[in-house]
């Protein structure tokens, strides 16, 4: 991807983003998924984009680094970015360990560049003057070798993090420990159960030809002794209810879930190569609210193609089960946008700065979009239905770089009130440039 130098006075000029992140959209951050499910509202989600983050297949860690800072101390309320970590893991000292899950099955891995974004802010918690050990960290699947295939070094040294498979010597199952997962008996991974005190799913976005998609909750069907035998009915309840057995069976605490959405796949899944460069992070303390964004990142790539949703009736399951929450209607996302930016020097070949949220989502009467471009353009704005109709156009013509906001009535065309649901606003360049978001509307 080419990139642009330019002087600090240019850079700050031209940007005017402040500390370097668009944030759009009240966030929750901080509310307890208890307090969440009883107020019947979504947990918080927050969604990093940055367009430099990759130049596929390649992915540009520095910048991967910037948005899993921006996103944890986004999440967790707090600039000190140790500090941020810590709201994940209660009573954590310098003794814990943390471990990450990730998903290594077949191509699309959770990568090693984004895990290592992790490990370098859990090193940055402070206990009195002494880090968070790197040692005390675990990177772990079921077996060595798919790590290895994934681009992980197998580790179980005295320095550094430390990372293994299930099957590493030391590891294993406990065959002692039965899980009922509706009726089917599987035993946990060692390493959840026993040697780890913390745990962060870092999962990727993939179309699942059985389940519908794979993301955090199916992540941990590599952590059992049996995950060929939970398939069926879409594994649903199956992933619901392993969920559920690991946290209020093993107890254990998973303080973090995270998105890996540098690649994904949107159908034929979960092998294959990647299918689409997303360039994102989506993150919550809640797997249902994150993994419902997820899915709405898969679908959107799916919608453009004219393909139909993915069915997952997994998270529905897993919300009456109260393994998390979300609502459609009122989902609470925090969007950061480019964080990388503030990096000195580094600008995107893209002509357009950043295309947000509208205000407000859901909307009933009207919305506000906002859009900024960092050199002038022809563009067209329009809102588009689910299946692709053109419903309205806000704004057509030549534009100077700068900041824009265009509101829209809810009315189409023809001056009709639209309907209630969902819609989609796609901003188009001249040279071909687009890119989307999607919105609600309300009775």
């Amino acid at each position: 991807m080419a990139r642009i130098r330019i002087t600090r006075r240019e850079f700050l000029r031209n940007l005017t983003l402040g500390a370097g992140a668009t944030v759009v959209g009240q966030s929750l951050v901080g509310r307890s998924i208890k307090s969440a499910l009883a107020r019947d509202v979504a947990s918080p989600v927050v969604v990093v984009k940055d367009p430099t983050a990759t130049d596929y297949p390649t992915i540009n860690e520095p910048v991967v680094q910037a948005m899993m800072d921006a996103g944890i101390r986004a999440l967790g309320r707090n600039e000190d970015l140790g500090e941020a970590w810590k709201t994940f893991f209660p009573r954590v000292d310098e003794t814990s360990v943390i471990s990450i899950k990730v998903n290594c099955f077949l191509t699309l891995c959770s990568h090693p560049q984004v895990a290592n974004t992790i490990i370098n802010g859990l090193t940055q918690m402070d206990f009195g003057g002494t880090p968070f050990p790197e040692n005390n960290i675990i990177i772990w699947d079921n077996r060595d070798d798919r790590l290895i295939n994934g681009g992980y070094t197998i580790n179980d040294g005295p320095t550094g993090a430390r990372c293994f498979g299930t099957n590493h010597s030391g590891a294993g199952y406990d065959y002692s420990y039965d899980m009922d997962i509706n009726g089917v008996i599987s035993h946990p991974s060692r390493i959840m159960k026993d040697i780890c005190d913390y745990m962060i799913n870092l999962a990727v976005p993939k179309d699942h030809s059985i389940a519908g998609i794979t993301l955090c909750m199916k992540n941990h069907y590599g952590s059992i002794n049996n995950p060929g035998s939970l398939h069926s009915g879409r594994c649903n309840p199956y992933a619901p209810i392993l969920n559920q057995l690991i946290r209020d069976q093993l107890n254990r605490r998973e303080g973090i879930f995270i998105i890996d959405g540098m690649f994904g796949i949107y159908t034929g899944g979960p092998g294959g190569a990647p299918q689409f460069i997303w360039n994102g992070l989506i993150m919550s303390n809640d797997p249902v609210a994150c993994d419902f964004e997820g899915k709405v990142a898969i679908d959107f790539e799916r919608h453009k193609r004219g393909m139909n949703p993915t069915n997952a009736p997994m998270i529905d399951t897993a919300k009456d089960l109260g393994v998390g929450t979300y609502d459609e209607n009122r989902r609470e996302v925090r969007l950061i946008e480019s964080p990388s930016f503030k990096m000195m020097g580094l600008i995107p070949s893209d002509p357009v700065l950043g295309l947000y949220r509208s205000k407000p989502n859901p909307c009933r009467y009207h919305t506000k979009i906002g859009f900024s471009l960092i050199e002038s353009a022809h563009v067209d704005l329009a809102v588009y239905d689910l299946k692709g109709a053109r419903v309205t156009t806000l704004k057509s013509g030549p534009l100077d770089d700068g900041a824009y906001t265009v509101e829209w009535d809810l009315r189409d065309r023809k001056g009709h009130k639209v309907p209630a649901g969902n819609y989609f606003y796609k901003l188009t360049l001249d040279n071909g440039f687009t890119r989307s978001e999607r919105m609600v509307v309300l009775k």
